[in-house]
């Protein structure tokens, strides 16, 4: 079965901004980057078409991460 994923950008507690990555097959949170860009607010996410990589920004912190969903897992690893 392929997973569906949706990534949304909510505020986190201690400032910043956490990237949630919602499973769309199963309705539910599937995992969340806790303060991906070091408690700088996220500009913007999105999943490059046809690979398993989320490009997330940071205009506040001047920066631009790739995440690698590496086969059978829910949670990215930072690519770049």
């Amino acid at each position: 079965m392929d997973v569906s994923l949706l990534a949304s950008i909510t505020e986190s507690r201690q400032g910043g901004q956490n990237i949630v990555l919602w499973d769309l097959n199963k309705k539910m949170i599937s995992s969340t980057l806790k303060q991906p860009h070091s408690g700088k607010q996220v500009s913007c996410v999105k999943f490059m078409p046809g690979e398993p990589v989320l490009i997330s920004t940071s205009e506040e912190g001047n920066s631009i991460k790739m995440w690698l969903f590496d086969k059978g897992q829910a949670v990215p690893r930072l690519l770049r």
